[in-house]
């Protein structure tokens, strides 16, 4: 038998803030592996992310990372190459498996 269950908004946003705390809190140190949200290129997931200089068609920089809930700073960051255009200091953009994906224009 298959059940359904409905999702409130109530528990969306509760999920949702679960999600965010869990992904911004790094393991401990001494752990093998590096914390997300530092892990460079963010593993598979696509991370939201503002550039902190000018970022060159054909260079890697390191941008910082921010939760898509609420776009505040998560304090981490992450190493990606732009094989895409040229983009000024402090745009949004999105970052996949040490890629550029997009970018604010």
């Amino acid at each position: 038998m298959v059940r359904t269950y409905t999702l409130t908004t109530e528990s969306a946003r509760r999920l949702a803030s679960a999600a965010d705390a869990i992904a911004s809190t790094p393991p401990p140190e001494d752990k093998w592996y590096e914390p997300r949200a530092r892990a460079s290129g963010g593993g598979g997931r696509m991370l939201l992310c503002k550039t902190t200089a000018t970022w060159t068609k054909g260079t890697s920089q390191t941008v910082d990372v921010y939760r898509v809930s609420d776009q505040t700073a998560t304090g981490g960051t992450v190493t990606a190459i732009n094989l895409a255009a040229d983009i000024e200091s402090g745009k949004w953009c999105g970052v996949q498996n040490g890629m550029l994906c997009w970018a604010e224009c």
